[in-house]
């Protein structure tokens, strides 16, 4: 995978912030108004120090990620939401980080998939504390589903790196707990990259109802 993640504790944050605030840049060292006004609005509030940062440079995507974890921004390809004619919205978000993707969609139950123009959609996905199908395995196809998306723009491939996910579910019987670990065991080897297009990751999320 050619990315870069950068560690920098050592970084105040009024130096990260004046980093965030060069608007339109292109490139992984300069950030977006949206990314900007996140945190000058949300981490002020909340008092917190920006204690984690990250930026990839493969495919040009780039990414930033906050202590509180509270939503996954996502930069695939211009064409993404145009080419699906799914709902768009215009709201402030901040990156997440390409290589634990699978671990945020876990946590936050929530993508925003963006353009480069700043409008993006957001899936939401049911909280893993409750709302899953008895089985758990209609949970976990969605999780494929939205992975493929990730994974398959157009079939240009931008390759998070996924080493597994599990359902945060308590099995009901051994057969259940068996599948439930299978699964994890096979995720834990290497990402997730079955091929699938655009359109039927689209359908599939819109008849399960999870298209806002």
């Amino acid at each position: 995978m050619n990315s870069v993640v950068i560690w920098p504790d050592e970084f105040e944050v009024s130096i990260l912030e004046k980093r965030i605030l060069n608007f339109g840049g292109t490139t992984p060292t300069s950030w977006s108004c949206e990314i900007c006004e996140y945190i000058s609005t949300q981490e002020k509030q909340n008092s917190q120090q920006l204690q984690r940062f990250y930026f990839s440079d493969s495919e040009g995507v780039y990414y930033l990620l906050t202590p509180t974890d509270q939503i996954l921004f996502f930069d695939p390809l211009d064409n993404l939401l145009g080419s699906l004619g799914l709902k768009m919205t215009k709201r402030v978000a901040i990156t997440g980080v390409e290589y634990q993707l699978s671990d945020f969609i876990i946590r936050t139950g929530h993508v925003n998939i963006n353009t480069r123009k700043g409008v993006y959609l957001e899936i939401v996905v049911p909280s893993f504390e409750y709302n899953f199908p008895e089985d758990g395995r209609g949970a976990k196809n969605l999780l494929q589903n939205l992975f493929d998306m990730i994974t398959t723009t157009n079939e240009k491939k931008l390759n998070p790196t996924i080493h597994y996910f599990e359902l945060q579910q308590q099995p009901t019987n051994n057969k259940e707990n068996q599948e439930r670990e299978l699964f994890s065991k096979q995720n834990s080897m290497g990402p997730y990259r079955k091929p699938i297009s655009v359109r039927t990751i689209y359908n599939s999320l819109k008849d399960s109802g999870f298209i806002l």
